[in-house]
């Protein structure tokens, strides 16, 4: 198998993977345009029913495929816990089957940036030697909560009436910080789905996050983020 050291500098063809939600994928769908405007190429991957609320895009260096996501456009999941167990059961399987025929027919596409609630695609981008890079669609804050939360530095639930200081940053209450860590339980599968984002994230090459607020250090997202020699992209 190709390695990446052993690849051209030509021809940089990227695979993007957001999870099939509107507030996921259109900030992809951006960041994806941005790629091109710098010469790469771009495959923005989606699931099949989701692939006919896609509007025909103005760039020809963007395309558009579709892979199973366990459902059909008739037969959609009942619950969104039960889509989102059957979409970690499927998708793997078909994001792995579409990258198999790309390089089968020598499309060498050099990098994997998928969703960062979507951490099995590190291991897709790893079987094919690519590079696998998380994007982070939440914003630099909602990120930094979920992620001290999963490394057990902020204790759920969190109390109506607390006051807390989240890395550095200035004094927040409890109000301003996600439901989801304010009450725990009600939605565990949607728990899970936002706090496995950091469970691989420290062996990626790279992190995409939404820009950070003037008066936050890019060094503290970087150092608090995770713990490995990984850089962290600001866009937008």
């Amino acid at each position: 198998m190709e390695t990446k050291a052993e690849r051209g500098k030509d021809d940089i063809h990227v695979i993007v993977f957001p999870f099939p939600i509107e507030g996921h994928i259109n900030p992809m769908l951006q960041f994806s345009r941005q790629l091109v405007s710098r010469g790469l190429r771009v495959t923005l991957v989606t699931t099949s029913p989701f692939a006919t609320k896609f509007t025909p895009l103005d760039s020809n260096s963007i395309t558009i495929e579709t892979i199973s996501d366990g459902t059909t456009e008739v037969a959609s999941a009942k619950s969104t816990d039960a889509y989102i167990t059957r979409f970690n059961e499927v998708a793997p399987h078909s994001l792995t089957q579409l990258t198999e025929k790309k390089l089968q027919v020598k499309d060498h596409v050099k990098c994997l940036i998928y969703d960062s609630t979507i951490p099995w695609g590190l291991d897709v981008a790893r079987k094919f030697g690519m590079y696998g890079v998380p994007f982070f669609t939440h914003s630099c804050l909602v990120s930094l909560v979920f992620h001290q939360v999963y490394h057990g530095v902020l204790s759920t639930p969190i109390e109506e009436e607390t006051n807390m200081c989240v890395g550095g940053m200035p004094l927040i209450e409890a109000r301003d910080v996600p439901s989801l860590v304010r009450k725990v339980g009600v939605f565990p599968v949607l728990e899970k789905l936002v706090l496995d984002q950091f469970s691989n994230c420290g062996d990626a090459d790279w992190v995409c996050v939404s820009p950070l607020p003037p008066w936050i250090s890019s060094t503290l997202m970087i150092s608090t983020i995770h713990n490995k020699n990984i850089i962290v992209i600001a866009f937008f």
